[in-house]
């Protein structure tokens, strides 16, 4: 095998690849010109309906996940009753009564604590600055 220096010598040093004068000009309009003529399809006609279909498609998809829900949850589905608004005011009417009763016995149990801990609080307190 010789070496590099008997390679450059035999081959050269240059640049082996050469592009031909005016190569690169001309080279869009040679491609345009072997590729085969096409015809542009004329578009499509749409219909009122066929652009309405998804979203119609969409509503009655909603309409049945509404209807299924209701089922699950077993809600009478358009019977909606005098009767049953008014049962849903009575169960959610508050008697005032009750209430405060509910606030004396929250005042009662606030007073214990006060009286059973309190003091004892209120000692460590003292001792503790003492």
């Amino acid at each position: 095998m010789g070496s590099f220096e008997d390679k450059d010598k035999q081959f050269g040093r240059g640049n082996s690849f050469k592009v031909p004068e005016g190569y690169f000009e001309q080279l869009t309009e040679r491609t345009m010109n072997m590729l085969p003529e096409m015809e542009i399809p004329e578009a499509k006609k749409v219909s009122l309906f066929q652009r309405v279909q998804p979203w119609l498609y969409m509503a009655a998809m909603f309409a049945g996940l509404i209807f299924f829900i209701k089922i699950l949850v077993g809600g009478d589905i358009g019977s909606k009753s005098v009767t049953s608004d008014s049962t849903l005011i009575a169960s959610t009417h508050v008697n005032t009564i009750d209430f405060q009763d509910q606030q004396s016995e929250e005042d009662v149990y606030i007073q214990y604590i006060e009286e059973s801990y309190g003091g004892t609080v209120l000692n460590a307190g003292i001792n503790f600055f003492e």
